[in-house]
């Protein structure tokens, strides 16, 4: 419905619909400990996993640049210049129940795409990571 997005995020003291006060709790409560460990801490062990690999060569060395590269560009970079700007320039925004679904539509087809790519990436990315440990793992011992 138009009318859950016609108010603003900001606007705390007016009473707002559940799907609509969810997706601003969602923006403001993402920002955590938990979702920094998992959202940085993913780029940074790609980068320990390719700096000690880098000696090694082989297959391993090539799974993780290929998962660092694959959560770098389509997972991290998507998120920091697409999927925050998006979500940031929608909790400005205080539509009218004329425009909202213009305003909805205007976030929400971007968005869609953007985290469709996102989320692809990252799936890719963890099964060069898995492919990274295997190969590890099946190495003969020197």
């Amino acid at each position: 419905s138009t009318r859950i997005i016609a108010r603003s995020c900001r606007d705390s003291k007016r009473p707002i619909r559940k799907p609509r006060s969810r997706r601003c709790r969602i923006n403001a409560v993402v920002r955590n400990a938990t979702f920094a460990i998992s959202f940085f801490g993913t780029l940074a062990f790609g980068v320990i996993a390719v700096l000690l690999l880098i000696g090694r060569g082989g297959r391993p060395l090539v799974f993780a640049l290929l998962g660092l590269a694959l959560y770098g560009v389509g997972a991290f970079m998507v998120t920091l210049f697409y999927s925050v700007p998006l979500n940031e320039s929608l909790a400005t925004v205080t539509p009218t129940p004329e425009n909202a679904a213009q305003v909805w539509r205007g976030y929400v087809e971007p968005w869609v795409r953007w985290n469709a790519l996102r989320t692809l990436m990252s799936v890719l990315a963890l099964a060069a990571f898995i492919a990274n440990f295997v190969t590890i793992l099946l190495q003969p011992r020197r």
